[in-house]
């Protein structure tokens, strides 16, 4: 080969790495802010939720988060059914929680507050195991007649 051809190889080698490395960058940067969005239906009703599927999403849960309108929630998914903990660590409002074992409501906790004081902070887990959780705020429990045995289907958001 003669010579222009190995410098025009060897550009763009490095071309194709530099734009690898750029994507690269940029997904990491970006990967953390992507949602994933999900439909829970609780009974008949449906809730728009964002999935914490990840253990990073998970610990993060809500905190920070704007107050929740009333048809929007988190649904978090465990790898297995456990007793997961959770505490309300940075959170603005009070929730619900919804306790979920092979998509049946397994336990509510209701009207969880939102942190006071500077003490350490109360931890929430449910009586039965569960492998996921739906975050909702507080009342939606009461006021959509949300049962133990209820049906709950998640579907995620094309």
């Amino acid at each position: 080969m003669d010579s222009n051809r190995w410098q025009v190889i060897l550009a763009l080698v490095c071309f194709a790495v530099i734009l690898m490395s750029s994507g690269a960058v940029l997904w990491m940067f970006f990967w953390p802010r992507l949602k994933v969005l999900a439909t829970a239906t609780v009974g008949e009703t449906v809730v728009r939720v964002e999935v914490a599927a990840s253990p990073g999403a998970r610990a993060r849960g809500l905190s920070g988060h704007a107050p929740l309108a009333a048809d929007e929630g988190m649904i978090f998914i465990f790898p297995e059914a456990g007793w997961p903990s959770f505490w309300m660590k940075g959170m603005r409002f009070p929730l619900d929680i919804i306790w979920i074992n092979d998509n049946r409501v397994v336990e509510v906790t209701a009207d969880v507050p939102t942190p006071s004081g500077s003490g350490s902070l109360p931890l929430y887990a449910p009586k039965e195991p569960a492998d996921k959780a739906l975050e909702v705020p507080a009342g939606f429990a009461r006021a959509n007649d949300v049962a133990l045995g209820d049906l709950v289907r998640i579907e995620i958001v094309p």
